[in-house]
């Protein structure tokens, strides 16, 4: 429900979620950026605020939470 939305928000080029095969209880949620730059300033945008307090009014603390930042060194497709 949330990705469209964070997409939007975040200004985001892509965005793409899932659940750990290893874990189904970890969920996982993906934002791809122009920079790396831009990808950390939404980490305190009112943007993300917003996003948060919406999913902590869904989950209050039930969900732990944890934010890292992957610049991309390579990437390839078929």
């Amino acid at each position: 429900v949330h990705l469209p939305d964070a997409l939007a928000a975040f200004h985001a080029v892509s965005a793409w979620r899932g659940w750990s095969d290893d874990d189904p209880a970890v969920h996982f949620a993906f934002y791809e950026f122009p920079t790396l730059d831009e990808a950390k300033s939404v980490g305190d945008s009112d943007a993300m605020k917003t996003m948060r307090a919406d999913f902590d009014q869904n989950w209050q603390d039930r969900v732990a939470r944890t934010r890292e930042y992957v610049e991309v060194a390579q990437s390839i497709s078929r």
